[in-house]
Formats: C-alpha cells, structure tokens, sequence
C-alpha cells in the first residue's frame, strides 16, 4: 500500500493485491518436478467466488480496478494456460456485465 500528498491537497492511492486467481481450482503442494496436474473441482458457471473476490475490492478500494494476469499465455499444453485461459474467460464476461458508471 502507498499514499502520497499531492502539492494541491489531492490525495492518490495505489493498492497492488497480489495472490491466486479468484477461480475454483486447486493444485498439490509439493516440491516434485513435474508440478501435479491443475484439477477444476467445482464448476462454477456463474462465476460466484470471481464475482465475490471483485465486489469485495470495488466496495474497498472504488474504481477503477486495474487487473493484471501475470500467468503463462503461450505454451498450449501448460495448466497454467488452461487456468490463464479460464481467468481471462472470467473476466471478459464480467467486464461485459458490468453496469455503464463503471
């Protein structure tokens, strides 16, 4: 988190979250080389925990939400693509759904 004092009296805050991607997934948590596979255990059509997670940081930090996906998009037979692939998905369709004002 950072605020800084604007020479005007303006104040500007910058707040960078950083963590998993807010789909249902899940993946072992081991050191063995390959990682185990990415398994989806819940289908989730209505992208409800997606859903939460922005409305959760638009009620605490407002607009705009500036979304960056630092997950791998080139190598095809990769899980993280296919998760990359699911987010980016996620939020083209909730960046349809959103009301106008935003």
């Amino acid at each position: 988190d950072s605020t800084r004092q604007m020479s005007r009296g303006h104040i500007t805050s910058f707040v960078q979250i950083r963590g998993s991607v807010p789909l249902f997934w899940s993946q072992q948590a081991t050191a063995i080389i390959p990682k185990p596979p990415v398994v989806y255990p819940r289908c989730d059509p209505t992208l409800s925990a997606t859903r939460l997670h922005f409305a959760d940081l638009l009620e605490r930090y407002g607009t705009p939400l500036l979304v960056v996906n630092l997950m791998k998009s080139k190598k095809v037979d990769s899980d993280e693509v296919r998760l990359s692939k699911h987010f980016v998905s996620a939020m083209e369709r909730m960046n349809r759904e959103l009301p106008s004002h935003l």
